[in-house]
């Protein structure tokens, strides 16, 4: 199942699918997955992960095809733990 339009991505969601070309999206996708090299905690990656999920799938999808330390299905899962909540609150 698909997760509810979360309001709060749909400018980025809109910006990521009509104002990037899929060469910048693909350039965009080898940028975040090199930047992850210097991130060594995990769980910030997933966070960010998940931001970019709720923004459209294919965003991870595109990170993810270029790093290999976290799943899709982890994006996923911990996506629809976060539904409904901010990706970036740490309470969550």
């Amino acid at each position: 199942t698909e997760l509810s339009v979360d309001s709060e991505y749909a400018q980025a969601r809109q910006f990521y699918l009509h104002g990037l070309s899929p060469d910048e999206r693909a350039h965009l996708h080898a940028n975040i997955a090199k930047a992850f090299r210097s991130v060594s905690r995990i769980e910030v990656k997933l966070r960010f992960l998940v931001a970019c999920y709720k923004t459209h799938p294919d965003y991870a999808r595109g990170i993810l095809q270029l790093y290999d330390e976290i799943t899709f299905d982890q994006v996923e899962q911990c996506a629809k733990a976060l539904q409904d909540k901010h990706t970036v609150d740490r309470a969550n």
